[in-house]
């Protein structure tokens, strides 16, 4: 609450509006769909994750995001839809 309140006294005494204030730079972190597409499992999402602690965290990139096409097939082949057959390789984890 203090931070906010200091971030805001900042940007109204520079005239600056107070939503630059919130975070000196963008959100840093990796997505699945960038470099995946629909293809994405467990594995590769793991590895990149540990990639990402290992030698980009010191740098600010801390997340990780699981695209909302992580659970389907390639389109041409006759993916798309959630799966509902519960496929291991389509599979984050035993609650997917």
């Amino acid at each position: 609450m203090m931070l906010m309140a200091s971030a805001a006294m900042a940007a109204q005494e520079s005239n600056v509006p107070e939503f630059r204030t919130w975070a000196p730079t963008a959100p840093k972190g990796w997505n699945s769909w960038d470099c995946y597409y629909s293809t994405v499992n467990e594995k590769l999402v793991l590895q990149n994750a540990k990639y990402m602690k290992d030698n980009l965290l010191e740098y600010g990139w801390e997340y990780v995001v699981i695209d909302i096409r992580w659970y389907a097939n390639h389109p041409s082949l006759g993916g798309g839809w959630y799966n509902q057959e519960k496929t291991p390789e389509c599979q984050l984890d035993e609650l997917s």
